[in-house]
């Protein structure tokens, strides 16, 4: 019940052969029914409402009833059942989805470079300051995923550099 606020979205092509010059006034207090009247509409209960003095039934078609979210959640209901997410992104969050797509683009360079789905390598990562604190909290799940034997990460990495280092290493 917290998630989600109910209103009325009156049908005025349902509602003006019924109620002729009253058409607005039946919308209006359509759009004034309480929550409960609207929850008992979406569980197929008959919920009634008076114009001018007179009570008719909701039918089917006369109203739709439509759910807002509260507050900056996500809902989605169906069938009776109602989910809601929290959309915002904290520190964490952020930081796995850099360290994904770090991998995604390791993959794709694997991939250009001919190398073997098995093949293992050395990996260098440098970038801004974010870039790299996400390689460093997630350098296991990045190695793992790439097959890095090792993984290095540094403000700034010299390609040339670097490979001329890994080679040193290898033959000894």
């Amino acid at each position: 019940a917290g998630l989600v606020t109910l209103t009325a979205r009156p049908n005025y092509r349902a509602l003006g052969p019924r109620f002729g010059k009253s058409t607005n006034d039946a919308a209006n207090v359509l759009r004034k029914l309480p929550e409960e009247a609207l929850r008992g509409l979406q569980a197929g209960d008959a919920v009634t409402f008076h114009v001018d003095g007179v009570e008719y039934p909701v039918e089917e078609g006369d109203v739709e009833v439509v759910e807002e979210a509260a507050g900056d959640l996500v809902v989605r209901s169906e069938q009776g059942h109602t989910a809601a997410l929290e959309p915002s992104l904290d520190d964490g969050l952020r930081a796995e989805g850099l360290a994904r797509e770090l991998v995604n683009r390791i993959q794709r360079l694997r991939k250009d470079a001919g190398l073997e789905i098995t093949d293992r390598i050395a990996l260098g990562v440098s970038g801004p300051e974010q870039v790299r604190d996400a390689a460093e909290a997630w350098r296991d799940f990045i190695a793992g995923e790439t097959l890095a034997v090792e993984v290095t990460i540094s403000e700034s990495l010299d390609p040339g550099a670097w490979a001329a280092h890994r080679l040193r290493r290898a033959e000894t």
